[in-house]
């Protein structure tokens, strides 16, 4: 449901989606500790998954340059080899080697790409929205809804590069953007960018490019096969070329284990399965790894979608009627995209609750390749930002009031809903620390400083 030409152009969609950036700003110091804004305080780094992506940083920017670019040699242990598999994000660790000279020894980026995070988030939850429409009741809710994803949330207390929820909304974008030279070539960025962000959002992005792809080259026939072949070619080039270049493929070997323990629950977006310590009462889990699959939707969501479901089975005979050609649907690429990542996110094994209901036997060769994604549920990222989507997309076919009304009610659910954990996970952050660090110049041997302290304030 694309606005009417007229109605758009008396719509600034740029102006909208930079307020919902700024927005985003806002509402990363609502729910995180505005201090980790400060490059040199870096005492909330001092645990888990976070003090390894810092630590990773430090080896780096005192490692010579070489290629790949991303190697960090001196580090030691599992981690030697790139700053890839120390989490420390390419994009900026990279960048900001070229000017580690002129950064002070106690140099953090985590907070600053964490603020950067949720205002692309709102920057791009606005551009997607308003393909659909330009109602400001539906943009403003549709934003802050976005902006409060508990899966964004989750993993903005540890795992800092899987913050970048945008990439995932970028992708949708240009899904569903009209198409040009221009799409393509953002496409391309868009997929040679992401693996410098991390992995699993790269694979995600191309999931969905792979569904443009089906789309435009198969269903719409808009293509020939031949060039939906080059663009993919394309793409998977690029991407393998910045992963070199990263150092994803220093001799380290990646296929451990994990798929299906690490894995999605069939209750988890209905239930909070996989919130672990962060939520109150949270239902039994079948394995202790499926925090990993948390993708709690929030009971507002869920009554936006049960209105949206509603809605489409009583409206009128001309929006139920199925298109005699139902293969150009513009949606039906995507839910097969979204089929196959479900599947993926739920794994071999197939959990409800505590349950395990049963086990697809994979041979060697095909359980080693999964295990590459061995946390698979994360992989119902995109469906679960699809799902929000959709909600929003269903208040559009009511009236102008009543979608307001709607809205408000979703968003006083949702906040209520996850109210215990937005303040958990307020409460997780390191509040500012103080930190020392002695001898902070490593040695040659690439040893670990002589001495890391931190006392709380």
């Amino acid at each position: 449901m694309i606005p009417a030409a007229t109605e758009r152009a008396r719509f600034n969609e740029r102006g909208a989606a930079l307020f919902a950036a700024l927005a985003g700003c806002v509402v990363f110091s609502l729910l995180i500790d505005p201090s980790v804004l400060d490059p040199r305080e870096i005492g909330w780094l001092v645990h888990g998954d976070t003090a390894q992506s810092y630590l990773g940083w430090l080896f780096f920017r005192q490692e010579p340059w070489s290629l790949p670019l991303g190697a960090t040699h001196g580090m030691g242990m599992e981690q030697a080899s790139s700053i890839v598999y120390s989490d420390s994000i390419p994009l900026l660790a990279i960048s900001l080697k070229l000017i580690q000279g002129w950064l002070p020894a106690n140099f953090q980026y985590a907070g600053l790409w964490l603020c950067a995070c949720y205002a692309l988030q709102g920057y791009f939850s606005c551009r997607l929205l308003t393909l659909f429409t330009t109602r400001k009741s539906v943009l403003v809710a549709g934003v802050l809804l976005f902006l409060l994803s508990p899966i964004m949330l989750l993993r903005a207390q540890s795992h800092l590069a899987l913050t970048a929820h945008w990439i995932i909304l970028v992708a949708l974008y240009l899904y569903y953007a009209p198409t040009g030279q221009r799409r393509l070539l953002q496409w391309l960025v868009l997929l040679w960018l992401a693996p410098w962000v991390h992995a699993y959002l790269m694979f995600m992005a191309y999931a969905i490019w792979a569904a443009y792809l089906l789309r435009h080259g198969v269903f719409d026939r808009r293509w020939p096969a031949g060039r939906a072949l080059m663009l993919m070619a394309a793409g998977v080039t690029g991407s393998l070329a910045m992963m070199w270049l990263a150092g994803y493929f220093m001799h380290m070997e990646v296929s451990t284990g994990g798929f299906g323990y690490y894995s999605m629950n069939l209750l988890a977006p209905w239930l909070p399965i996989g919130a672990g310590p962060f939520m109150l009462h949270a239902p039994a889990m079948a394995t202790a790894g499926q925090y990993e699959g948390f993708n709690y939707l929030g009971l507002g969501v869920m009554l936006a979608l049960a209105v949206a479901a509603v809605v489409a089975l009583t409206g009128s005979r001309r929006q139920r009627r199925v298109d005699q050609q139902w293969c150009k649907l513009p949606d039906l690429a995507l839910a097969l995209c979204c089929i196959a990542l479900t599947a993926l996110a739920l794994s071999t094994t197939v959990t409800l609750g505590r349950q395990v209901l049963f086990t697809v036997p994979m041979p060697p060769i095909i359980d080693r390749g999964l295990n590459i994604f061995r946390a698979s549920g994360r992989m119902f990222w995109p469906v679960y930002y699809l799902l929000l989507l959709l909600a929003m997309r269903g208040a559009v076919r009511l009236s102008a009031p009543l979608c307001a009304r709607l809205l408000v009610l979703v968003l006083v659910v949702q906040l209520a809903d996850l109210r215990p954990f937005f303040r958990r996970c307020a409460s997780r952050p390191p509040r500012a620390s103080q930190m020392t660090i002695s001898r902070y110049s490593l040695p040659s041997s690439g040893a670990m400083p002589e001495s890391i302290t931190g006392t709380s304030m």
